[in-house]
């Protein structure tokens, strides 16, 4: 801890005012992220491997998207578990660091063995205050 002139204490661990505000942003995020433009389209026809996705994101001043997932339904009516989606990350080209975006993914193999049968798929969404959004079921073969 280091004491300046002005009589206050600062550490080099003191939040910065980005972290300060996205943790108000957190308390006072009360709107549900919101799934988008889902991927494949409702009644695809897929492959051996398959990738799922959707784009997802949260109000300018929400908390952010925590994480994504997509769950399956199958004929029988029976759910898989929800299977986390991976962020695709950007580049900021003013700092050249990674950065989360909107676009959330994951590929599958062994649809295969399923040629055929009608499945179901939505996906859901959490932002970082828990707030929840789930699409409805869609159909892919």
């Amino acid at each position: 801890t280091t004491t300046n002139n002005n009589s206050f204490n600062t550490t080099a661990d003191d939040a910065s005012m980005d972290e300060i505000q996205a943790q108000g942003s957190k308390k006072n995020d009360k709107t549900a992220p919101v799934i988008r433009s889902t991927f494949p389209p409702p009644g695809t026809i897929i492959g051996y491997t398959q990738s799922f996705g959707c784009l997802a994101s949260d109000d300018r001043d929400g908390s952010g998207i925590k994480n994504v997932c997509v769950q399956f339904k199958d004929a029988q009516n029976k759910r898989s578990s929800c299977f986390k989606l991976n962020n695709i990350k950007t580049r900021n080209s003013n700092t050249d660091e990674e950065e989360d975006s909107d676009i959330w993914e994951l590929t599958f193999d062994g649809f295969e063995a399923y040629a055929g049968e009608e499945w179901q798929v939505r996906f859901k969404g959490k932002d970082k205050a828990k707030n929840k959004d789930d699409t409805k079921w869609s159909d892919f073969i």
